[in-house]
């Protein structure tokens, strides 16, 4: 987990991931600019890792400005698991669909 916006860029950029789950609200840096800067930096997660925004806002005009940023789709808060399984099931790959897929959620 990272600590703040800054930190999630500087491990994306080091090891490849499938999701980030990018809290918009962070401090140092937000998720829609930790985002874009994944992105453009070229590292294993700027292609293929797949960028799921959490927020609470449901304001009009969120989905577009987390797509604009690069990020795939976005979950509201509060976080409930069957939404979690359900985007990753949705943006795995069909040879790897994961059915049940393990996770664990952690908050501060």
């Amino acid at each position: 987990m990272a600590e703040d916006g800054q930190q999630a860029v500087e491990m994306a950029i080091k090891h490849p991931y499938d999701f980030i789950f990018m809290d918009l609200q962070m401090p140092v840096m937000d998720g829609l600019e930790a985002t874009a800067q994944i992105r453009r930096e070229g590292g294993p997660s700027a292609e293929k890792t797949v960028i799921i925004a959490m927020t609470a806002n449901v304001m009009e005009g969120i989905q577009n400005r987390c797509k604009a940023s690069g990020m795939d789709d976005y979950i509201s808060k509060p976080l409930k698991m069957s939404s979690i399984k359900q985007i990753i099931s949705q943006y795995s790959s069909n040879d790897n669909v994961l059915v049940e897929p393990d996770i664990s959620v952690f908050q501060a």
